[in-house]
């Protein structure tokens, strides 16, 4: 539906409102606009009781009132002109010559006057007509005849028609007849409206006192609005009382001239002043005290402003009066040209940039041409319909209309052709889209949709009230929401499943309280004049804002009481945030926009804009800037990194994303349908397809990878996701309960897992596929207060008033303690133990230092651009690092000043690594970002061959070639190492691994539980392993079949081993039982019949004291440095006293007369070992990684390593060990 035809009335609903209406602020004119607006085919229809405290006027619609369906025309006859009264009683004078009638007031006129055969006819821009005929009211005691509206009809010819009565109704306005032959009637009693019934048979009855003055209107819902009028400080009754329909009043003060000079509204009270002698200056003063005032030309032309934020807006007039400037302390704010039409021809933004309008004859608006210069088109029809609008790039949009004004078809910039059909009451029943899809609707008689049918024939369905509202929707699944009214506002939403949320409103129709469903009320606070100023959470935790005198926010005080502050530049921007720590951040502005931003620390961020507000350019602190490209149409085609990479965009037609070619020249490309605009195909840099098919509804189905394989999708009848059915088969099922809330998922095992909610929709339990129970606890703000495993452990959370966790409580009831600064840095954190960890923070918030519970500092430094350049370890030691522009690692430093270097591509991939030892690595990469070679410093090469979908299948190295495979779902099937040495795997369709088939053709196979945990392991030789869980999923017990032996394990709340026993059949070999300390630290160990072996910690959880009594006893201590290096280790015999070098290395161990000494090579790498003269020689490989060892005895021991970087083989003088690695974890060794 089309909004309504005001019949020529301006519309000013900032201060026309039907409950707390407020005066024009120069004239003190009080209009109130109560109204009717009903669904019609070309136009709603809009019925407005206006009240004018300056009327005169006291015919059918009471004292002081008219309507807008009252708008008509007063001449003498034909020659001497015509002024048309709006309902409003605004009027407009033409004058007559020749024929022709000219408007009379100083300001334009947006229509023209035509007279033909008795007949009026208004037209306005855009094509509206409104008829006017002499409907045979009395001539006026002036000698004025009386021209009421007829018809009113839009561009397109579609009409409503006005009837009137006779009689003792002569003139009255009995109906208007919408399009369809809908009619709204209108009924009198004593010479007055008493009721407006609509073609259904609603009823709005509108009642009077004896002096004609309207007392209530009241709306079919009932809701009834109450007016109580006095002279007020008039001379004469004035509108004194508003009561809307909840029992609000606003009440009206009058000067003798019948100028408001207050208005009520609750406590809050507005104040209005006027000047009695030119130029006629008024002000209006706020319940807060904050003044406006307006300074004008004499001739109700307000000239300028001096505002309650305390700076003045100046405005300058054209000759016809309208505002063609205003200057702030900004600039110039507005700044337009207009025809002799009343169009704006010219705008001029505040920094002087020139956007430009043409129009037609008709008065449609053919070419905007912006400051840039790019030039949009647009063609209309006779009846002023748009139908055709070009793009600056060319491309076009087409619209085609039926003859009575309503769109018919849509044709984008790609061709494609959207249809649509209507009722006769002009109503939209179905959308043909470009694919053929269907979509329909279905209408009640007062043509509000009731049913939505979806291409699949799915339907969703609402209700109503009598007031239009909605109050129930049903989906296709049959789930059903209501939404409850209380005649006038909506007070509660009630779920498919019954669960509630209630509002209630206060004064100014603003929520006042929200209660959930679990009863949980948050309550919203306000000023006198309906501005929010404090919210109370269910817990009672309030947050405030605060504002001044103008309304304009000067702080916000968290639950806790911190406060943040905020500042105003002279045009009332806002410039500055004054955190609670009490550091600024400052915004600096240009005429227009936001040009700068200034951190605590004094660091300039800025941003560049184009003559179009586009943001084309961002520079950091330090200078480094990233720009965006974009074309004509205001499409990015291409971003420019800091170090001037350039990406680049292309698009569709439609302006849809087509590609995207990266810095070095890889392009990716979105592929759409040539029926509609989805996309059903993507193709990666390196040509690799993936297509994705939909349904009717725009649902995707499958999805085809580059390799071929499908995957599908279903989905439930209210579009929900049901299955998804892997390459293999394997389907995995969503069941949703009556909230359309996923509640179970069954994988294709038939295992099922499910979720339990409570009212507010929170998952309170989840259920594993053997039915063991996870609980979560809520707070009433919504928190998970505590989780609770299937055996009963409980873990808690403790947060502050503003929402920060200040304590965690384990499943022991050990409590780790957090604080915080006044802007939520965590400050502090006191670990079970009572030992306390603090860290400082800048005035950008990022970590300073860390001091640990011994004292010992760690602090870090920070460039202009926020990244960490420097650490200072507590030996004083100092790591560094530098950055590109684009925030990319270039250099790491270690204490010793040893740096490691890199280099990166245009797209940010590293290519080099220097070590610090000269060695370079250089990595290639596919189109896709797959490495694909790494090259050594000796020439040696790793290479990598990938599939379509990005699945490794060859690795090349200096050991050989390894091959891997893969099924229909990606899984890794089998690997081939060099040898070769062949592996094979088998997966189940929840992809769990049941079978392993080693390179002796062995297998081993897998067993899991319904939780997905592994049971069983059999190997090929015979040997089986078990294992058993609690409902924690803590193993209990693992078997060891083929060497009958067993270890049952029990644990305490937090899941800390307490004992273990291993035994054989009838036989206990070990019993070991543990205890630990708050911080989970283990303090002791005892075996059965043996004595207790302490353990004793610092304050960092460091292990100082060991200690046995009895037999085998021993007392070991052991002490640490800043960085928890060990320095003594007490273990040793003699005891060993160790030192380190700057980087935290071991260079000295000095064990009674024995002094061991290591040296490492620039890397880091340990490279000598002399142990009191017996030397060991270690050779690294270009990743760091032990290559060869040559011992004291001048024997060497040999390693290669795969490209993976896993042991691939050791040699030994004449011995050779192959590895064989089952993914990253070791499988066998064969020599």
């Amino acid at each position: 539906m089309e909004s309504a035809i005001r019949l020529g009335i301006t519309n000013d609903g900032s201060r026309r409102q039907p409950y707390t209406a407020s005066p024009e602020p120069i004239t003190g004119d009080l209009v109130v606009d109560p109204g009717i607006i009903l669904n019609a085919k070309g136009f709603n229809l809009s019925v407005e009781f206006y009240y004018n405290a300056k009327s005169n006027t006291n015919w059918v619609y009471g004292q002081g009132r008219s309507a807008s369906v009252n708008t008509f025309i007063l001449t003498g006859n034909a020659s001497v002109g015509a002024v048309i009264i709006r309902g409003d009683e605004s009027n407009v004078a033409f004058s007559v010559s020749g024929g022709v009638y000219v408007a009379q007031n100083s300001q334009y006129s947006g229509s023209t006057l035509t007279f033909s055969a008795g007949v009026f006819t208004e037209t306005f821009p855009d094509g509206t007509q409104i008829v006017y005929k002499d409907q045979g009211k009395p001539v006026t005691p002036e000698g004025y005849v009386t021209y009421q509206v007829s018809q009113v009809a839009d561009g397109s010819g579609v009409t409503h028609t006005y009837t009137y009565g006779s009689g003792s109704e002569l003139g009255y306005l009995k109906s208007i007849t919408l399009p369809g032959g809908n009619v709204v009637t209108f009924t009198y009693a004593s010479s007055k409206l008493s009721n407006v019934t609509d073609w259904t048979g609603r009823v709005w009855t509108l009642q009077y006192d004896a002096s004609s003055y309207l007392t209530t209107f009241t709306t079919p819902l009932g809701c009834s609005t109450k007016y109580t009028y006095a002279n007020a400080g008039a001379t004469v009754p004035m509108l004194n009382v508003i009561e809307d329909p909840r029992g609000y009043r606003t009440t009206y003060q009058y000067d003798s001239s019948q100028r408001v000079v207050s208005m009520a509204a609750g406590s809050a009270i507005w104040t209005y002043t006027y000047s009695n002698t030119a130029p006629f200056n008024s002000a209006a003063i706020l319940p807060t005290g904050a003044i406006t005032t307006y300074i004008t030309d004499g001739t109700q032309l307000v000239t300028s402003e001096q505002m309650p934020e305390g700076y003045t807006a100046t405005h300058s007039y054209d000759a016809k009066r309208r505002k063609v400037k205003t200057v702030t302390p900004a600039g110039e704010v507005l700044s337009v040209v207009y025809n002799d039409r009343n169009q704006i021809t010219v705008s001029v933004d505040p920094l002087g940039n020139r956007t430009t309008y043409q129009y037609s004859t008709a008065n449609d608006l053919t070419t905007q041409i912006d400051a840039l210069g790019n030039i949009w088109s647009f063609t209309y029809d006779a009846n002023h319909n748009l139908t055709v609008s070009v793009d600056p790039l060319g491309r076009r949009t087409t619209n085609t209309y039926n003859a009575d004004g309503t769109l018919k078809t849509r044709q984008d910039a790609r061709g494609l052709v959207t249809t649509l059909s209507y009722d006769s009451f002009g109503n939209v029943v179905s959308v043909i889209a470009s694919d053929g899809a269907i979509s329909t609707t279905v209408y009640d008689s007062l043509n509000r949709p009731t049913v939505k049918i979806d291409p699949l024939g799915r339907r969703t369905t609402m209700a109503y009230d009598v007031g239009d509202n909605v109050i129930s929707m049903t989906n296709a699944a049959g789930e059903t929401t209501r939404f409850i009214y209380d005649g006038c506002l909506q007070v509660a939403t009630v779920d498919p499943l019954g669960n509630r949320t209630t509002t209630t409103y206060n004064r100014w129709a603003k929520p006042a309280t929200v209660q959930n469903p679990l009863g949980f009320v948050t309550t919203m606070n306000y000023d006198s004049m309906g501005y929010q100023v404090a919210s109370v959470d269910a817990l009672g935790n309030i947050s405030t804002t605060v504002y001044n005198s103008a309304h304009q926010v000067i702080a916000s005080q968290d639950g806790l009481g911190y406060l943040t502050t905020y500042g105003y530049d002279a045009a009332a921007r806002q410039n500055s945030v004054q955190n609670a720590r009490g550091f600024i951040t400052t915004t600096i502005y240009n005429a227009r926009d936001a040009i700068a931003t200034q951190d605590a620390l004094g660091n300039l961020f800025t941003v560049v804009y184009d003559a179009l507000g586009r943001r084309v350019a961002s520079q950091t602190a330090l200078g480094f800037r990233s720009t965006t490209v974009y074309d004509a149409a205001g499409q990015a085609i291409a971003s420019i990194d800091p170090l001037g990479f350039i990406t680049t965009m292309t698009y569709n037609a439609n302006g849809q994303s087509e590609t995207v070619k990266d810095a070095l020249g890889n392009v990716t490309t979105t592929v759409y349908s040539s029926t509609s605009n989805r996309v059903i195909a993507s193709v990666d840099a390196l040509g690799f397809r993936t297509t994705m098919s939909y349904d009717i509804a725009g649902q995707q189905t499958a999805m085809q990878n580059a390799r071929g394989f499908l995957t599908s999708f279903t989905y439930d009848l209210a579009g929900r996701q049901k299955t998804v059915q892997d390459a293999l088969g394997f389907v995995t099922t969503s069941i949703y309960d009556g909230d359309g809330r996923p509640q179970a998922i069954m994988d294709p095992l038939g295992r099922m897992s499910t979720t339990v909610y409570d009212a507010a929709s929170q998952s309170i339990a989840e259920i594993s596929q053997l039915g063991f129970i996870s609980t979560s606890v809520y707070d009433a703000l919504g928190r998970v207060q505590a989780s609770v495993d299937p055996l009963g452990n409980r873990t808690t959370q403790v947060f502050d008033a503003r929402g920060m966790t200040v304590a965690s409580i384990d499943a022991l009831g050990f409590r780790t303690t957090l604080s915080y600064d006044s802007v939520g840095n965590r400050t502090a954190q006191q670990n079970p133990r009572g030992f306390v960890t603090t860290m400082v923070y800048d005035g950008r918030n990022r970590q300073q230092s860390q001091t640990d519970p011994l004292g010992f500092m760690t602090t870090q430094a920070y460039d202009a651009d926020g990244r960490t350049i420097s650490t200072q370890t507590p030996r004083g030691g100092l790591i560094t690092m530098t950055y590109s522009a684009r925030s990319e690692l270039l250099s790491i430093g270690n204490e010793l000043g040893q740096i490691t270097t890199y280099t990166f591509d245009g797209v940010g991939r590293p290519v080099t690594r220097r070590f610090a030892n000269g060695d370079v690595t250089t990595t290639t990469y596919s189109a896709r970002g797959e490495e694909t070679l790494r090259q050594y410093k000796d020439g040696s090469l790793v290479t990598q061959v990938y599939d379509a979908v990005g699945n490794r299948t060859q690795l090349s190295d200096s050991t050989g070639i390894t091959t891997f495979s893969f099924d229909a779902v990606n899984q890794n099937t089998g690997k081939t190492d060099p040898g070769p040495l062949v592996q094979a795997y088998v997966f189940d369709g929840a992809g769990q691994r049941t079978k392993l088939t080693d390179p002796d053709g062995l297998v081993t196979t897998f067993a899991f539980d319904g939780n997905g945990r592994l049971m069983s392991m059999t190997s090929g030789s015979g040997g089986q392993v078990l294992f058993t869980f609690d409902a924690a999923g803590r193993t209990t017990m693992q078997s060891f079949a083929a060497v009958d032996r067993t270890r049952t394990m029990g644990f305490d709340a937090n899941s800390q081993l307490l004992w273990n026993r291993d035994f054989r059949t009838g036989q206990d070999m070990q019993i070991l039982t543990y205890t630990y300390d708050g911080n989970g630290n283990r303090t002791s160990q005892q075996g059965a019949g043996e004595a207790i072996t302490t353990y004793t910690m610092d304050a960092k959880d460091r292990l100082t004291r060991s200690q046995r009594s009895g037999v085998g006893g021993f007392d070991y201590n052991f002490t640490y440095d800043s960085m928890d290096n060990m320095t003594v280790n007490g273990e040793w015999s003699p005891v060993a006293t160790q030192t380190y070098d700057a980087a935290n290395r071991i260079t000295t161990i000095l064990q009674g007369s024995v002094m061991t000494t290591i040296t490492f090579d620039a890397n880091g790498n340990q490279s000598i070992v002399n142990e009191g003269g017996s030397i060991t020689t270690n050779t690294y490989d270009f990743e760091n990684r032990l290559k060869v060892v040559r011992k004291p005895d001048n024997s060497l021991v040999t390693m290669s390593y795969s490209g993976d970087g896993q042991k691939r083989t050791q040699v030994s003088g004449a011995s050779v060990t192959t590895f064989v690695w089952d993914g990253t974890d070791y499988l066998q060794e064969r020599s």
